[in-house]
């Protein structure tokens, strides 16, 4: 039987040793991108695609934010390249391909593609990110999938979940209110009980002054459309947000309109324990839920922390500490040390599973096969780098133990290091009719 031409890219991109996609990491770099930019340019000429995108979309995620308590040295970080396939591509390309070599079966052979586990999020993942934020915003941080800033009426705030918290307020606020007309600026003031109508300071900044001060004094939110044109007679100087506080005439003061405060008394309660999901892409969600789904997924396999099992928090704690551990340039280069001055090791896997390996071991993740144990706890100290002595037997290296983790958790049939990889010697025809292994 003919496998879904996904299938098919991704057994040929890792028997070459190039990509590994059960934790959708790039093995090879300057490999994969040549793989994926002369594969789908074979795909869009042969079958007319209209897609103008590529087969795998390519992410460089870093490390954006340390855990609390992290023993890590905070610049001590390493990009990760993660590569996602790019169903709406397949999905195309095998279309077309159906229709001109099998067209009495096209729609079994869709249905196929829409359904095999390539690209497919774990029952529940999505659900779990929409009804758990806190968690869902954890492994967006850690992947670094959020922007350094927010950007809102033309003024800046730095991403953290203070300002998203105002942010969410007004947002809603500004949906709530009438559409500000062509030259003019709405100006905000949160407040006090007394304040209403009389004070004459005002700001454009609605989420990081005037929503922040509202929760203070307890009062009620007013606002102001003043010609933009005026803004400079109004504008304070020294000792204040630049460009962003005004002070007004009295008269313009007494014609502040009040806002409904039931926007504001909604999230109240939420003040200050403020959780509001970050702003992330469409794609970016879609990415996290596959990585986190194929965390998951690698949770099931022999010898792992019971501990993992079920317990949402610990789960998202350790897949945080492994990201974080698989981005270190010391355990990095240790690992490479270690794999570069064993054949042995070389056998069983690539760097990249080797590396993948150790870091659960550290980390307690699954079984350290020396100890027996589990290194729950780990911290830096735990692994000496240079020859991971922390994997270590009496006997040196424990290779037995990766074999076994290979043997285990990864399809290996196939793998084979390409240090060689020539990009001319791809073939013009992707071996569309090559059946699965």
């Amino acid at each position: 039987m003919s496998c879904p031409i996904v299938t098919k890219t991704i057994d040929k991109l890792e028997a070459e040793g190039i990509y590994q996609h059960d934790t959708s990491r790039v093995l090879n770099k300057p490999a994969f991108i040549a793989y994926n930019d002369k594969w789908s340019q074979i795909a869009k000429e042969k079958f007319n695609l209209t897609n103008v995108d590529k087969m795998f979309n390519v992410v460089e995620g870093g490390l954006k934010k340390m855990l609390t308590g992290s023993s890590y040295l905070r610049d001590n970080k390493e990009s990760i390249t993660r590569a996602f396939v790019n169903q709406d591509f397949f999905n195309e390309l095998q279309e077309k391909y159906d229709l001109a070599n099998q067209p009495t079966d096209t729609t079994v052979n869709r249905l196929k593609l829409k359904n095999n586990n390539i690209s497919n999020v774990k029952p529940g993942v999505e659900e779990l990110f929409n009804s758990n934020p806190e968690l869902a915003n954890q492994v967006y941080e850690v992947l670094g999938f959020y922007p350094k800033n927010i950007i809102r009426d033309n003024q800046e705030y730095f991403n953290n979940p203070r300002i998203r918290f105002f942010v969410k307020i007004a947002d809603e606020v500004r949906e709530s209110l009438p559409k500000v007309k062509d030259g003019y600026t709405r100006l905000y003031r949160g407040n006090r009980p007394s304040d209403l109508k009389s004070n004459p300071q005002f700001t454009n900044s609605l989420e990081g002054i005037a929503l922040p001060f509202l929760m203070s004094y307890e009062g009620q939110l007013s606002y102001i459309d003043t010609p933009t044109s005026d803004l400079s007679k109004y504008v304070q100087k020294g000792g204040v947000a630049t460009n962003a506080e005004f002070i007004v005439t009295p008269e313009i003061a007494k014609s502040a309109t009040p806002v409904d405060n039931s926007i504001v008394e909604k999230y109240k309660k939420q003040y200050p324990d403020k959780l509001v999901p970050l702003e992330i892409t469409p794609q970016q969600k879609q990415q996290a839920l596959q990585l986190y789904s194929q965390y998951l997924e690698s949770l099931n396999k022999p010898n792992t922390n019971p501990i993992l099992q079920g317990n949402q928090q610990e789960q998202v704690k350790k897949f945080a500490e492994l990201q974080e551990r698989l981005s270190n340039k010391e355990f990095l280069e240790g690992a490479k040390s270690a794999y570069e001055s064993t054949p042995a090791l070389q056998q069983y896997g690539t760097q990249e599973q080797y590396n993948d390996y150790i870091a659960r071991v550290s980390l307690g993740i699954i079984k350290n096969p020396s100890s027996g144990e589990y290194n729950y706890e780990s911290k830096v100290k735990d692994i000496v780098y240079h020859g991971t002595d922390a994997l270590r037997g009496k006997s040196g290296i424990d290779i037995e133990g990766f074999k076994n983790y290979m043997k285990n958790n990864i399809n290996t049939k196939g793998i084979k290091l390409n240090t060689d990889f020539d990009v001319d010697k791809l073939s013009n025809d992707l071996n569309l009719d090559k059946d699965c292994k």
